[in-house]
Parts: structure tokens; sequence; C-alpha cells
């Protein structure tokens, strides 16, 4: 008989990945502050935005296989544990390297928590549910970061830098006990001992998801990191009302990843890949032309966002019948957080590289290069799934 979706594992653990993705955004919002009290110089302020990324993008991986030995529930703990505890350990910070030292271990944790949570989801969901709640997993990142920057600011020039953190830990460590209490299976079905063979093991299938989902890191950068700039300079925006309107827009990448999850199970696969890719690269177009009034910037730059939700939850969702068996869910998530989390160091000079050279009309391109890596990788990806499962 199908096992039922735990649905309180499932939300909890859905919640810890929201709020360690917002340990991501944590430090911007306060960044004046932090530059006042600590002499924090913009180059220290770069990589303490970066660092957690570059961790995920050299240990993703083997986060996935450590996962795969011990269990999505016991990595999910320990990484919020250890999460807390360097977000606490930051409020204390003293001197800018201090805060390096414990944004690393942040990386660490917060590599834990992404990789084991929608491995634990896809493990107490029912095969009936488990593309919804994986495609829900998709909107943690989004939801993370926009919780950070629409709280971060008020809270930190309130409480002050130090007591933002400390609020930030004491979240995180509220929902890793939640999560310790609620869901008390005793087993792990995807915590084998087995030898350490995945990029072997894992086959091409999820490596080609993976690679899609890079296409997907570069297209969120392109578009939502130089919003502001281009409300700014081409409509003549504030730094803070672009701001707003950035983090706004940003949450229309919710309903995109919802919608994929509803009508998911009703749509072919190559409409559902071509349907939003093509939504996504016909409207970046318009979003980025400088004579488009503000509202037709906004809308369009929305339908982008939205159209690239659903890509998002497209990739987590096909995970578990991507891969091999369901022992190598884990690796499969922590080579998509390594791929994409590459994606997110290295698009960002490769879209200022362009604007550079072309400007705006750079933004449309890149996404329009990167929808079609991804439609085809993705098409790709389901055809082997298909010849996998057969």
């Amino acid at each position: 008989m199908d096992r039922k979706t735990s649905w309180g594992a499932v939300l909890f653990a859905y919640a810890l990945g929201v709020i360690a993705a917002a340990q991501v955004g944590r430090i911007a919002p306060a960044v004046d502050i932090l530059r006042n009290d600590l002499d924090l110089s913009l180059s220290v302020f770069g990589w303490l935005v970066s660092i957690i990324s570059l961790v995920s993008a050299v240990f993703g991986l083997g986060f996935g296989s450590l996962t795969m030995r011990h269990g999505a529930r016991n990595m999910l703990l320990l990484g919020g544990l250890l999460l807390a505890a360097a977000v606490f350990a930051s409020s204390l910070a003293k001197a800018p390297w201090i805060l390096l030292i414990t944004r690393a271990f942040e990386g660490v944790g917060y590599l834990a928590v992404v990789v084991a949570a929608p491995t634990l989801i896809a493990q107490r969901a029912s095969p009936q549910d488990t593309p919804r709640v994986l495609a829900l997993w998709g909107t943690f990142f989004t939801l993370g970061i926009s919780m950070a920057a629409y709280f971060g600011g008020w809270l930190s020039q309130n409480l002050g830098w130090s007591k933002w953190f400390v609020l930030n830990a004491g979240l995180t460590l509220l929902l890793v006990v939640i999560v310790f209490v609620q869901d008390t299976a005793k087993s792990d079905t995807q915590a084998a001992q087995v030898p350490d063979t995945t990029r072997t093991s894992l086959g091409v299938t999820p490596w080609l998801l993976a690679s899609a989902f890079f296409g997907i890191t570069v297209i969120t950068l392109s578009i939502l990191s130089m919003l502001p700039p281009f409300l700014i300079e081409a409509k003549g925006l504030s730094p803070a009302d672009a701001g707003q309107v950035t983090g706004l827009v940003a949450l229309t990448s919710l309903a995109g990843s919802a919608l994929y999850g509803w009508l998911s199970a009703r749509l072919s696969t190559l409409k559902a890949i071509m349907t939003p890719a093509v939504l996504l690269v016909a409207t970046a177009f318009p979003a980025f032309h400088t004579s488009l009034p503000l509202a037709g910037t906004i809308t369009f730059v929305a339908l982008s966002v939205f159209a690239n939700g659903i890509l998002v939850a497209m990739v987590f969702s096909s995970v578990p019948r991507m891969v091999p068996s369901p022992n190598f869910i884990g690796p499969a998530n922590g080579l998509i957080t390594q791929i994409g989390s590459i994606g997110a160091v290295v698009g960002p000079p490769i879209v200022g590289y362009a604007i550079t050279l072309i400007g705006w009309l750079a933004v449309p391109w890149l996404v329009a290069i990167n929808a079609a890596l991804f439609a085809l990788l993705m098409i790709v990806a389901e055809r082997n799934s298909l010849q996998l499962n057969s």
C-alpha cells in the first residue's frame, strides 16, 4: 500500500529550507550598519554575500553522498544546528574576518539543509503528492531571500545588526527542534550504506537536469540582479524604490511554481517545457527596453519571473523520476545545488560584462540563450528518463 504524505514533516522541512535561504540574504539589508560598526569594506561585503554559494559550488555533490549514507533527517537536523550556531556566532563578531569565518560555516550548514530537505520531503510524500511538494520546494530560495529583504532592513535598523542575526539564529533553531519533535520516523529509506560511486551511479540524466538548472540560475540572476540598476538608470527610480519593486516582482516566481505543481500532471512533457520557456523569452525582451513605460516594465518583468518560477519547480519535481532509484535522490539534489551555485558564482560577472558591451539588451539575450539551453537539456533528460524507466 502506498504511503500517505506526512504533511507536518513536509511543511516543516520546507520552512527550515526557507529560513536557511533567508540567511543567504541576511547580510545585505544590514550592510550600512555593518560597514559603520566593523569598518567593513565593499570587497569583504562581496565575499560575505557570495561565500555560501562558493561552498555549495564546491561541495554540493559530496553532501548529496553524505545524505545518501547518513539519512536525510539526520543531515537536515545537523545542518540546521550548524547553521543556527554559525549565525549566532556571527552576531558576536567584532571584526570582518570573524564574520567571514562564521559565514563559511553558515555555508556548510545551509548546504546540508538544502540538500537534505527536498530529499526528506520526497521520502515523506506519497507518490501522488511528490511532484506537487517538490514544486513547492522550488519556491524556498525566492521566499527566503524575499523575507530577508523585506524584514531585514527595518529590523536591522531598529534592533541593530547583532540582534537581527540573533533573531535569525533563534528562528533556525526553533525549526530544527520542531522537525526533530514532529518527524519521528525511525528510518530513512534512502539512507543506505553504499560505496561512494555517485558520479558513475547517478547516470547521465541527473547531470542533464542539473545543467538545465545552471541556465535557470543565470536567468534568475540576469533578471533580478540587474533589475534594480536598470530601474534606477533607465526609469529614474530611487535605490529604495527599485529594491522594493524588485522584491515584490520576485514573489511572482512563487505563483509560477504553485501553478506548475497544480498543472504538471495535466500537461504533456513538451508543452510543460516549451510554454514557460517561450513566455520567459517573449516577455524578457520588452521588459528591458528602455523606452517602455515603468508600468509596462514591471508587468513584463513579473511575467518573466513567473515563467522562471515554473521552470524552477519543474527541475525539483523531476528529480525522483530521473534518478536510477530513490536511493539517489540525495546525490541528485546535491548535484543540482552544486551546478546551480556555480551559475550563481559565474553568472553576475557574465551579465555585467555583457551589459558593458551591448547595453541593457544583453539581459534578454542572455535570458533567451539560457532558456533555449534549459529547454534542450530538459527534453533530452526527459527522453533519457523514459528510457531508464521503460
